[in-house]
């Protein structure tokens, strides 16, 4: 229900903003910055390969690993209900069961999606980066 959806949504903000404010007293606002800017990128780099590999004969195990890799970058950042559905993708894609490594990536583009209008709404996001991508180029991801 939306109610679930909602309380999931503010606790997983509440755990990154916990997790940048300790990053924050320990390496500063700079390095904040420019740890926010390369999990952004490359978080969002994985979900367009996401993306690509998905329609790609025989790559479903590349997702699996890519996944997991992902995964452990979520927890790092404190995106918990993200790193979930990155354990669910791996299994999904280890067990080659593509309609449920279709739903789980669409579903990773929505929390993605969440994920970075929040930390935009909390902080100011280093637009000169090339790789961060303005709200309107989250249409690049699947639906």
């Amino acid at each position: 229900s939306d109610i679930t959806f909602n309380r999931q949504n503010e606790e997983e903000n509440r755990s990154i903003d916990e997790r940048l404010q300790v990053l924050g007293d320990e390496c500063g606002t700079e390095a904040i910055q420019e740890i926010v800017s390369l999990f952004l990128e490359d978080t969002f780099g994985k979900l367009l390969q996401f993306q690509h590999l998905i329609y790609q004969s025989g790559k479903l195990h590349q997702i699996s690993r890519e996944a997991h890799t992902l995964k452990g970058a979520c927890l790092n950042f404190g995106a918990i209900e993200m790193a979930e559905l990155c354990a669910k993708l791996e299994s999904a894609a280890v067990s080659n069961d593509f309609d449920k490594t279709l739903n789980l990536i669409k579903q990773l583009k929505n929390e993605f999606e969440m994920i970075y209008f929040h930390i935009e709404s909390v902080m100011i996001i280093n637009t000169n980066n090339p790789f961060i991508k303005p709200r309107r180029e989250f249409t690049q991801l699947t639906r």
